[in-house]
């Protein structure tokens, strides 16, 4: 048996291999299409996935009102939420998108503390402390995104940073949601399965993106990416590697780990592995303010996500 805080570590290194060559996708074809692509072939893995381990295609006994808030956390968190990602990917790369993507439990944090009055107390305030100096350390040399696409301007570079923000947004509206949904009740006594709640939400984020692409006439775009070998190759790894093996030993670790934030904080190290993977990948410029900067945004992340 695989120790749960071994899986998370490697859900955290899945994940950033999978921003690495989602966002060389993105980067060639656009993210519209690497989304698309991503979403419509991760959904019948998750599915089949779901089978094997909880038994049958679709989750049992959902009442009404849980299917509801996990379709909504799905649209919010993947359709809106991820679409920002990706664009935020193809602009200003992995590694700084990673970095403010990372602010999403301080955007949760502050969403409870204004919506239902949940107290963040003292580690709560440190991990946004934390985490919002990270960003704005790592934002203030948003300059060195430059050797992610050279010919980047000043405004696509502000626009991919709140492209990200919108991701980390969706993902904190999203996994507040999906809390609400998975939460333990008289229907339910032991509350959703995460990979119940998963393959619910992917099906939910799937047709908004599809949903979104037909508003914009983009329905097909994930086509392009057949005509291209390259960012193919990489929109398919990146698939294997996030939305299949990542969330399975994301699932593996949350539900076996002695304690909870543990893993959660493990998996949370995404942006620490990115930076020698991006200066490997594609000689990202990493300076001593993007590293302090990481450092801060992860180490509040971990605070925050740390405390169960």
């Amino acid at each position: 048996m695989v120790a749960p805080e071994l899986a998370a570590v490697a859900a955290a290194l899945c994940w950033t291999f999978s921003s690495l060559t989602f966002g060389l996708a993105s980067r060639e074809v656009g993210a519209v299409a690497v989304n698309q692509f991503r979403l419509l072939a991760a959904v019948p893995f998750m599915i089949v996935l779901h089978a094997v381990s909880v038994g049958g295609l679709w989750p049992q006994g959902l009442e009404g009102w849980r299917t509801q808030w996990l379709v909504v956390s799905g649209i919010i968190g993947i359709a809106i939420g991820d679409l920002g990602y990706f664009y935020a990917l193809s602009l200003i790369g992995p590694r700084l998108s990673s970095v403010l993507q990372a602010s999403w439990p301080a955007m949760a944090m502050l969403m409870a503390w204004g919506i239902a009055e949940e107290d963040p107390g003292l580690r709560g305030l440190v991990g946004l402390a934390l985490t919002t100096l990270g960003v704005v350390a790592v934002v203030a040399r948003a300059r060195d995104g430059s050797s992610w696409r050279p010919d980047i301007t000043p405004r696509l570079r502000w626009l991919g940073v709140l492209g990200a923000l919108v991701g980390a947004f969706g993902q904190a509206g999203g996994m507040a949601l999906s809390r609400v949904a998975m939460q333990k009740g008289d229907d339910l006594p032991d509350g959703v399965a995460p990979l119940s709640a998963t393959v619910v939400r992917l099906l939910a984020g799937t047709l908004g993106v599809v949903a979104i692409s037909l508003l914009q006439r983009q329905a097909t775009s994930f086509k392009i990416l057949l005509r291209f070998g390259a960012p193919l190759r990489n929109a398919l790894v990146g698939t294997l590697f996030g939305p299949v093996i990542g969330i399975f030993l994301s699932m593996y670790a949350t539900r076996h780990a002695t304690h909870a934030g543990v893993a959660a904080g493990l998996m949370s190290l995404t942006p620490l592995f990115l930076l020698p993977v991006s200066w490997f990948a594609y000689r990202a410029r990493i300076t001593s303010m993007a590293i302090i900067g990481t450092l801060l945004a992860t180490a509040g992340a971990i605070v925050l996500v740390g405390g169960g």
